[in-house]
């Protein structure tokens, strides 16, 4: 009997959770993960969260971990997860692109600013998505016959998820600590992925949302010491 992520919450979750229930759920998810991935932090000596406002003022960043950003990251790495959808992944690899793009260019970007670099992301995401959309229409039938596992899926792009993130981390860091820093990212991107499936993809962005929302009260308690 083959295993997959979504035998992690049994039943239909969708139906059977009520909104209050889902929405306590996942903020109880996203604390629980938030303090582990503090202590996690502070074992392996890391501090990722004040080279968030080193380019950026205070309310740039906020914009950017509890909206903005969260929202670019889940279309490109859950919304087309479980979907056979053939635009929805059309989506999710539009916005995968353009964050890659952006990612690797980033460091000889004059413009440093994570606002105007989600401008740019969201700019370009939406023109490929446009060129995409132009060609497969003229060939008509939006469903794959077939969806791709779903546990491929999820591993994949938590994996990817994860190495995206080491932007996050100073560039001096050694090569150790950066592996250390994609452990938890990985895992977050694999819980993400589940309530994505389980609960919906609105869910998946409140969950990434609390979770950069107690990021970002760390860094405020972080700031004012």
């Amino acid at each position: 009997m083959s295993y997959s992520f979504e035998d992690l919450f049994k039943g239909d979750t969708k139906s059977h959770f009520s909104i209050t229930k889902k929405i306590v759920l996942v903020i109880l998810i996203g604390l629980f993960f938030k303090l582990g991935t503090i202590f996690y932090d502070i074992f392996i000596g890391a501090n990722t969260l004040s080279n968030s406002v080193q380019d950026n003022s205070l309310i740039e960043v906020v914009i950017d971990l509890a909206f903005w950003g969260i929202v670019l990251e889940e279309l490109a790495f859950r919304y087309f997860i479980s979907q056979n959808d053939i635009r929805k992944i059309l989506i999710s690899f539009s916005f995968f692109t353009s964050l890659l793009i952006v990612g690797i260019f980033k460091g000889r970007f004059i413009i440093t600013n994570v606002l105007v670099l989600d401008a740019i992301q969201t700019g370009m995401a939406l023109v490929l998505f446009g060129f995409i959309w132009f060609y497969f229409s003229r060939f008509g039938g939006w469903y794959l016959s077939k969806k791709i596992n779903v546990n491929v899926q999820i591993i994949l792009s938590s994996f990817v998820f994860g190495l995206i993130h080491l932007s996050n981390t100073p560039s001096s860091n050694e090569v150790s600590s950066q592996v250390l820093y994609i452990i938890p990212m990985v895992v977050f991107g694999i819980l993400l992925a589940i309530i994505r499936i389980r609960f919906g993809f609105i869910y998946s962005i409140f969950l990434h949302f609390v979770f950069n929302a107690l990021g970002i009260v760390s860094l405020l308690l972080l700031l004012i010491k």
